[in-house]
């Protein structure tokens, strides 16, 4: 055998072993497996295809779990993922408000816009859309859409006789005395009036209910507790316990963010004009 065929057969054997190598750590080397993994991830991250990219991050830390850069890519993928969704249901909060606005029905419009200022608190648009209709509601010329007015009963002073009702208000009735619905547990005057201070319409709300018991148990923990709370009764929907009502939202989200640390980190707040 001649030295040159010598040469050739090393030759062959050291590039066979080269390519061995090379398919061997691209293919079973957990490094770079990783690398792949994370480089295909990024690729798809670029392209806004979300779910995919974290879904090989997910990957990627299943070869290597110490890794911190696929969980910090996985936590912005969440991130960007919820604040479409909240971009998603302001864009239809602020949709149907601006058409009840067009329509002039402005109690309407204001509880979207507020709906709207409670997922993104720092929009202006909101807010600035609740403080014009305030203004509008104050003017004489304003009537609310369909608004009938009250029927008010003519009662004889010396046959009436004053009862509880639901509500808590204190209403006129002719004798004989009608027998109204009554409840096992105690409540207090400030819980079922159902009335608030003049322009103290931003509620921090701790509770909705459809058992009233329920929410007098809440109102009552409150009330002992030396909160301001009472039960908002609106019709249709359930009965909502605030925290305590303040007359502007800043003054509002002071508290919610309170009440979201300390007591019920669902809470929320509600424009709503007591009656």
């Amino acid at each position: 055998m001649n030295s040159s065929r010598i040469i050739k057969i090393v030759i062959a054997l050291v590039s066979l072993m080269i390519v061995g190598g090379l398919v061997y750590y691209f293919m079973f080397n957990p490094s770079a497996k990783y690398s792949k993994m994370v480089g295909n991830a990024d690729e798809l991250f670029l392209a806004n295809q979300l779910d995919e990219s974290r879904k090989l991050y997910e990957k990627a830390l299943e070869i290597k779990s110490d890794e911190t850069y696929p969980r910090r890519r996985i936590v912005v993928i969440d991130s960007i993922k919820r604040q479409t969704e909240l971009q998603i249901r302001y864009d239809e909060k602020i949709q149907k408000a601006d058409q009840l606005f067009d329509a002039n029905d402005y109690l309407g419009a204001s509880q979207y816009y507020f709906d709207a200022a409670n997922i993104f608190p720092d929009a202006d648009y909101p807010l600035d859309q609740i403080k014009l209709i305030q203004k509008l509601l104050k003017d004489p010329s304003y009537v609310e859409p369909e608004k009938k007015p009250l029927a008010h009963a003519k009662v004889e002073p010396q046959k009436t006789k004053s009862v509880q009702t639901d509500g808590g208000e204190s209403k006129t009735q002719s004798a004989p005395a009608v027998q109204t619905k009554t409840t096992p547990v105690k409540t207090t005057a400030s819980q079922n009036n159902n009335r608030v201070a003049d322009g103290k319409y931003f509620h921090v709300i701790v509770g909705v209910f459809s058992d009233h018991q329920k929410a007098i148990e809440l109102n009552n923990k409150l009330i002992g507790e030396g909160r301001e709370s009472q039960i908002i009764y609106r019709p249709g929907k359930l009965e909502a316990v605030s925290f305590g009502s303040y007359n502007d939202l800043n003054t509002a989200s002071s508290f919610l963010k309170f009440v979201k640390n300390d007591i019920n980190k669902d809470a929320w707040v509600l424009y709503y004009e007591v009656k």
